[in-house]
């Protein structure tokens, strides 16, 4: 019989490292609202302006993260050390730490849209904080222009808006006291809309908010809390292949993922899938891609985290949960991703700007 390839193709390899730890990834990415409007806005609780609150009606995937809970964490060192040399670099330009005035961070993508390959007008960040819109206005003119673009500022009613001449599709947008607002074309617009109290109201409940507002409930409160309602053939827009192994995982409909770091980092993920045979495919898979990556020599502390992984099967659900210490994480990010002086500043001249992380 012939034996599985030890280390599997690009694309399961992918796959089986993005399942198993995009929220860690996510979390690193946060640091480098009325009932009318969907059901997503009635678990801001409460607050007006909150990050959540101000995320579109009927987006495909949403993430939240408590950064000021975060950055307590005595785990999040690890985190915090990937980026680092950004917040150094904007503190250089700009004369201050602008990532250190966000308490709350919101990452949306719009219905349809390839999340793995997002551009500007199809994702919005959305960061609540005590920001000046002055300084911030400031800042990314001085960014912008260390990059070799051409900002140009605006005002677009209560905040103050900067954009690249010389990029298609992404605005940056603050105003006192918060929101920031990253963001492209109409979805920059939509998210505008909804902090000046315009957005659009519909008689009933966007499904998709619905869906989102359950799986949150459904994994609990959380420091980083992610879900992803998966759109037809995303398989394929994530792997960028038709890999036949790979077809069972079409039969997975919704992700939610919960991440929490306190003297651990914890992640707990559910996967609902159309019918228990998926699931059983999808479980059986995993262990195969498991299997397979285990077998590593060369990445110790992959092969140390997977061994942590449990996962249930709960007829058409998955649960799948891992817990890393803090010198397990460390070694599994710097084994992933390189020595933290290897993250890219945001000056560097040869540096492309970091793309959006693919759940």
């Amino acid at each position: 019989m012939t034996q599985p390839s030890s280390a599997g193709s690009v694309s399961e390899r992918k796959i089986a490292f993005g399942t198993l730890f995009v929220s860690l990834a996510l979390a690193a990415f946060v640091f480098g609202r009325g009932a009318t409007r969907g059901a997503l806005h009635l678990d801001a609780a409460g607050e007006q302006q909150s990050s959540l609150s101000l995320v579109p009606p009927g987006a495909a995937f949403v993430l939240t993260a408590n950064v000021k809970e975060i950055r307590s964490s005595p785990i999040a060192s690890a985190l915090l050390s990937r980026v680092s040399r950004v917040g150094g670099d904007l503190n250089r330009i700009c004369g201050f730490d602008p990532l250190s005035h966000a308490t709350e961070v919101a990452l949306s993508a719009v219905a349809g849209s390839d999340v793995a390959n997002a551009a500007p007008q199809d994702f919005a960040i959305i960061a609540a904080g005590d920001f000046s819109a002055a300084d911030f206005e400031r800042c990314a003119v001085l960014v912008i222009q260390a990059r070799g673009g051409d900002p140009v500022s605006s005002r677009l009613g209560s905040f103050h808006s900067v954009r690249d001449r010389k990029v298609e599709g992404g605005e940056i947008a603050v105003r006192d006291g918060g929101p920031l607002i990253v963001s492209g074309g109409s979805y920059f617009r939509a998210v505008l809309d909804e902090a000046e109290g315009h957005g659009a109201r519909r008689p009933e409940h966007d499904p998709r908010d619905t869906a989102h507002a359950a799986l949150r409930r459904t994994l609990g409160p959380g420091q980083v809390l992610a879900t992803w309602l998966l759109p037809e053939h995303w398989v394929q827009q994530l792997t960028g292949e038709d890999n036949e192994r790979l077809s069972p995982l079409q039969g997975l409909k919704v992700i939610g993922a919960r991440l929490d770091l306190t003297r651990e980092a914890r992640l707990n993920a559910l996967l609902e899938c159309v019918d228990a045979e998926h699931a059983k495919q999808i479980a059986g898979l995993f262990d195969e891609l498991r299997g397979s990556l285990l077998t590593l020599e060369d990445s110790p502390a992959v092969t140390a985290a997977l061994s942590h992984v449990q996962l249930v099967n709960e007829g058409s659900r998955l649960r799948l949960s891992v817990s890393l210490t803090g010198p397990e994480l460390d070694a599994l990010l710097l084994e992933l991703g390189g020595p933290p002086d290897q993250v890219t500043v945001v000056g560097a001249p040869s540096a492309a700007p970091p793309a959006p992380p693919s759940p």
